[in-house]
């Protein structure tokens, strides 16, 4: 497996908003090879982190989104400077690769359903069936040695009913 970083992110007292953390953690305990990491948000100190990855994965929750997406995020670094503390998968690897003038080679978002982001831990139905079909389909993919793009479920993926 070429060494690859899960970072989960969201914020699992907002209901189904900690869907990005919830399948990090699930992947950690599949995978125990694997580097994972949760947080709230990403703020720019992970572009440091994610420098010595050939591959990283972004797990979010989405609301635009009724399922479960794959994005690459790709295509030619800017030098950017970051505008605020809490930044985009994008724009992270942009600042990585503004400060050390390497970031991972492949990067892909994963958006996860979320239905409900009110107060409170409960995780919604749709949603959980949506992290169970997150966490089979990128551990899928990580065990693949090959490019993302050559592995990535067409999108959109259904979650089991």
């Amino acid at each position: 497996m070429i060494p690859a970083l899960v970072i989960g992110f969201g914020n699992t007292l907002r209901g189904d908003d900690g869907a990005g953390i919830l399948a990090a953690e699930q992947l950690a305990a599949r995978l125990p090879d694997l580097a994972v990491d949760t947080m709230q948000g990403l703020q720019p100190e992970l572009a440091e982190r994610l420098r010595g990855f050939g591959r990283v994965v972004f797990l979010d929750a989405s609301l635009r989104n009724p399922h479960l997406a794959f994005s690459l995020l790709g295509g030619s670094p800017r030098r950017t400077r970051p505008g605020s503390h809490s930044l985009s998968p994008a724009e992270i690897m942009d600042l990585c690769f503004s400060l050390y003038e390497r970031r991972p080679e492949e990067a892909m978002l994963v958006e996860i359903p979320a239905y409900e982001c009110g107060i409170g831990t409960a995780i919604t139905e749709p949603t959980r069936s949506a992290i169970t079909a997150c966490v089979e389909a990128v551990a899928r993919i990580l065990c693949n040695d090959q490019a993302f793009s050559a592995t990535l479920p067409s999108n959109p993926v259904e979650p089991a009913a």
